[in-house]
């Protein structure tokens, strides 16, 4: 991730921003109604993977319902 943080050809088109999709205050200031794209980063070093899965599958579904409420247009994952 930092390898594309720090390149001068994403700079202008790439942002990392902590926070959580849980909240809808934090989609908001991510602009997610206005991204061409959005990943969610997992650690893959995690001692329990599966709850890590788990929690980026209900993140996924976070960002879904949120896009479903606000525009009423379903969004892909």
């Amino acid at each position: 991730m930092e390898i594309f943080l720090k390149n001068s050809k994403f700079e202008l088109f790439l942002f990392y921003l902590e926070g959580t999709p849980m909240i809808d205050f934090d989609l908001r200031r991510c602009l997610l109604l206005e991204a061409k794209g959005c990943f969610l980063l997992t650690n893959k070093q995690a001692l329990d993977p599966y709850t890590v899965d788990r929690k980026n599958i209900m993140f996924g579904l976070a960002l879904k319902k949120y896009v479903m409420r606000v525009t009423g247009e379903d969004m892909h994952l």
